[in-house]
């Protein structure tokens, strides 16, 4: 068993939300990106991380970054941004 493997997929759950969207969709197909990008996981670790709930994956990446979920996304951002400029004279 690898303790730093498996802690790489939580951690990455719990900090790159775009991959925690696809965990979510089909966490076996989130698991095999990242076998695929040479991560070393067991049946049995594959089995326990698929099983993880998700709800708490969930709950622990609001505790680690409570704003991101009033964060704008990029593309209101970027409109937030463009219309506070003053116009060119």
């Amino acid at each position: 068993m690898s303790q730093r493997n498996v802690q790489q997929v939580i951690g990455r759950l719990v900090t790159d939300e775009a991959f925690r969207h696809r965990f979510e969709e089909s966490p076996g197909a989130a698991l095999a990106e990242m076998i695929v990008r040479g991560l070393e996981l067991t049946t049995i670790e594959l089995l326990a991380l698929a099983s993880i709930d998700r709800s708490v994956v969930a709950r622990f990446a609001e505790a680690i970054d409570p704003n991101r979920r009033h964060r704008p996304s990029s593309n209101a951002a970027s409109r937030e941004r463009s219309s506070r400029r003053r116009p060119v004279r």
